[in-house]
């Protein structure tokens, strides 16, 4: 009898701990959906930190190395205090080994110096040419911008045209609807995982904030890492589109940028709420943007809108084209 009552209580202890494992495993699934909802329209929230290009300018070279001669020394130290007691000179230290000691541990500091010499010279000419408002110095940078999309995850093509020193237009081709997940993981009540589609509202809105935010995130890296005054990108789609068309088009001043809080806006409404042309909203059946007449640099005035004005007035005609 006591056999048994011991042999169930060991089962029902193995089913709470399969059960507890279940559940463990449900809410990381879970947890993990989230995350990667989220993170489709949070890449404006990472940013490089801005470049003090003025600074930079200035900056003085690294010191030159001198020779130290540290082995030599304590080998000599250590050559008078043994001879003192008067030890056998096979078993005082070498001085040969000492020298070429010192001449390796220089040889080494010297070639390090000069490697940081000439990465600081480079620093000082390309802060320089920035200053200068030197478009080859400009492309550099960009290049790197450019580089770090393609690599981030989710990453998109991204290129740029320099028009002044204070204006920077940028291209971003959209990647399609099919990078987004058609489902979502969520936990029951009682801690199970539900696995359901996407309501398509859910996934539009979804892909709408995923391009909106790289577009965001594109822009507050160029102005962090260049002088410019003004912004221009527009974003290129062919999901559902006959050809890459442009779909979104905005103008994004450094005041305005400035005033953004990237930890908790929304990356539609925040476009929204400056000079923006996009279709999107008005396409909520078929879920694809819809084509648009991008901004050209002519259409930048660099005289910081005091209002967004020119976004009241086309949201306003996007909602009447809804309601007709």
């Amino acid at each position: 009898m006591g056999r048994d009552s011991y042999a169930s209580m060991r089962k029902r202890e193995a089913k709470e701990q399969e059960r507890q494992t279940q559940l463990r495993l449900a809410r990381e699934s879970a947890e993990e959906s989230k995350a990667r909802v989220e993170e489709l329209k949070s890449t404006h929230k990472a940013c490089s930190a801005p470049i003090d290009w003025r600074a930079l300018a200035v900056s003085l070279p690294p010191a030159p190395v001198t020779p130290t001669h540290w082995a030599e020394r304590s080998a000599d130290r250590r050559t008078r205090l043994l001879t003192l007691f008067e030890i056998p000179s096979a078993q005082l230290p070498n001085r040969v080994s000492a020298l070429a000691e010192d001449s390796a541990r220089f040889n080494s500091s010297q070639q390090a110096f000069q490697e940081e010499a000439l990465e600081q010279a480079d620093s000082v000419a390309l802060a320089q040419g920035i200053l200068q408002g030197d478009p080859r110095s400009y492309r550099r940078v960009l290049l790197e911008i450019s580089n770090n999309s393609r690599a981030s995850p989710g990453g998109m093509a991204v290129d740029f045209d320099i028009h002044s020193p204070h204006l920077v237009e940028s291209r971003v081709t959209v990647q399609g609807s099919a990078i987004l997940p058609a489902e979502v993981q969520t936990l029951t009540s009682t801690g199970k995982l539900s696995t359901k589609s996407i309501p398509r509202v859910q996934f539009v809105e979804l892909y709408q904030d995923h391009v909106c935010s790289w577009v965001l995130r594109v822009a507050r890296e160029v102005h962090a890492l260049l002088p410019v005054k003004a912004v221009l990108v527009t974003a290129y789609s062919a999901d559902g589109l006959p050809a890459l068309s442009p779909v979104l088009s905005t103008i994004i001043h450094r005041g305005q940028m400035e005033s953004l809080a990237f930890d908790t806006l929304d990356p539609s409404d925040a476009l929204d709420g400056l000079q923006t042309r996009t279709n999107f909203k008005a396409s909520r059946r078929t879920g694809a943007f819809q084509p648009i007449v991008a901004f050209s640099p002519s259409d930048v005035l660099f005289t910081e809108p005091a209002s967004s004005l020119q976004s009241m007035i086309e949201t306003a005609n996007r909602f009447l084209e809804e309601l007709e």
